[in-house]
């Protein structure tokens, strides 16, 4: 652990994290954000992360534009469930929608 940047080891799984998942609840876990496309069904974005996600609906929505090969100018309508609770979250992803 000297040697690199990590700050803790999983014995079961060397590249997964705890993770804070409700307030007091951590887990050893992996974090998922997945976009669909409504009208066709289709995966748009898909990421697996071992970090707390509460700030990830920015990023995962900007990608998910980017893969729809939206321009800046275009709308995304993104549904998001209460996991995206920060105000900063809401505050960053209204800017691209």
């Amino acid at each position: 652990m000297n040697n690199t940047e990590d700050k803790q080891i999983s014995t079961t799984d060397p590249d997964s994290r705890s993770i804070i998942i409700v307030k007091n609840i951590v887990e050893v876990a992996y974090n998922t954000q997945n976009a669909v496309d409504d009208k066709h069904n289709l995966i748009v974005h898909t990421q697996a992360t071992n970090t707390n996600d509460g700030k990830a609906l920015y990023k995962a929505s900007m990608q998910a534009k980017g893969n729809l090969q939206l321009q800046k100018q275009d709308t995304l309508m993104v549904l998001a469930d209460k996991g995206y609770h920060t105000g900063q979250s809401y505050s960053s992803a209204s800017r691209i929608i």
